[in-house]
């Protein structure tokens, strides 16, 4: 089927407490602001201790609105919308479960310490790539490691970023890259 993806390509950063922001972009995934009708989001970290620490920022986001928490049930391991029946769910890098998911929204949490070997990105990003309207978000500080996960998105940035003189480009992957 034909898609029509494109590449963002800058040197524009936002300093910030990331997690807390990834976390309100979650929640505004959750009720269908980033285009998907039935919002699959997850929330990935590099370990279960940090992506239960992304997730709930975004529970508690939700629970301390009253219009958020009217619409939505917090659970241990599941925030649902009512409105949409979308769903925010937690995985990690250090354990199995991912690949067979088919995220709307993925938000990445500290890239920079994921195992080089793990598999957790590839299986959310191919995840993703059968969704209209599906988004990718990694945040991380930075990491000075060329060879690793981190690094080799990095230079790919670079490249596209060279080669498209940093302008939105159609491409194969979604991928918003700042530096």
């Amino acid at each position: 089927f034909p898609v029509t993806i494109v590449y963002r390509v800058g040197y524009d950063h936002i300093l910030t407490h990331n997690t807390e922001l990834c976390a309100a972009l979650a929640v505004c995934a959750l009720f269908g602001l980033m285009g998907s009708p039935e919002p699959n989001v997850v929330v990935a970290a590099n370990s279960i201790k940090q992506a239960n620490f992304l997730f709930s920022k975004a529970g508690r986001m939700i629970l301390a609105s009253p219009y958020l928490s009217k619409h939505c049930e917090v659970q241990r391991f599941v925030i649902k919308c009512r409105l949409n029946s979308g769903t925010i769910n937690r995985i990690s890098a250090d354990g199995d479960g991912s690949h067979g998911d088919n995220p709307t929204d993925v938000f990445a949490d500290e890239l920079h310490v994921w195992p080089d070997n793990s598999t957790l990105l590839d299986a959310l990003t191919s995840g993703s790539a059968t969704r209209k309207n599906a988004t990718i978000s990694i945040i991380t500080t930075a990491g000075n490691r060329k060879d690793s996960l981190l690094g080799q998105l990095h230079f790919t940035g670079l490249e596209v970023k060279h080669k498209f003189n940093g302008a939105w480009v159609e491409g194969p992957l979604t991928s918003t890259y700042f530096e």
